[in-house]
């Protein structure tokens, strides 16, 4: 079965992209893509001849469509008050495979979350500490730096890589840069 796409995105290179990511894969048929927000009957009709629009966090906002949304954003949005909203992804850093495999679940009802797309807040001692790491400080480096004890350092620390999901220092350094946080 064919899954019958539409791209909506303001950006030229974006929607260029996952048109492309989309053409690549024999399981999607690219139905049209669009620049701006569909509204009125270009939507309604556009809704009827596609299984899953690929959109912006503006366009989900503004469009009517009423066909299962991939809502690809590089800042938060409210997790799905809209039931049409069944996938969101990060912008930056997404990769065709991520982005068929959203498509594909929202063709059949799934919702698809990415937990990166909703980085912590850390507070700014946790930033100046994940700096430091990602400048390769050890723990006393960084415990002399800040001026406090290296018992305090490895407690925020792991409450970092916690907050992070990250199992090592190294691995919550790659989580914060790719979420720029650091």
């Amino acid at each position: 079965m064919t899954i019958r796409v539409a791209v909506v995105d303001e950006n030229e290179i974006f929607r260029r992209g996952v048109v492309a990511c989309l053409d690549d894969n024999a399981s999607f048929d690219v139905v049209s893509a669009w620049s701006e927000p569909l509204v009125g009957a270009e939507a309604a009709a556009l809704s009827r001849t596609v299984d899953v629009a690929v959109v912006s966090a503006k366009a989900a906002r503004d469009s009517e469509l009423a066909c299962a949304l991939v809502v690809c954003s590089t800042a938060p949005l409210a997790e799905a008050e809209d039931d049409r909203v069944l996938a969101l992804l990060p912008r930056n850093g997404l990769t065709s495979e991520q982005l068929a495999a959203a498509v594909q679940g929202a063709a059949v009802g799934l919702k698809v979350f990415r937990r990166e797309l909703f980085p912590p807040q850390l507070d700014e001692r946790r930033l100046r500490i994940l700096r430091l790491l990602a400048d390769g400080a050890s723990t006393e480096e960084i415990s002399q730096c800040l001026r406090y004890s290296q018992r305090t350092i490895k407690g925020l620390v792991a409450s970092i890589q916690i907050e992070l999901g990250s199992r090592t220092r190294a691995q919550a350094v790659a989580t914060a840069i790719r979420s720029e946080l650091i």
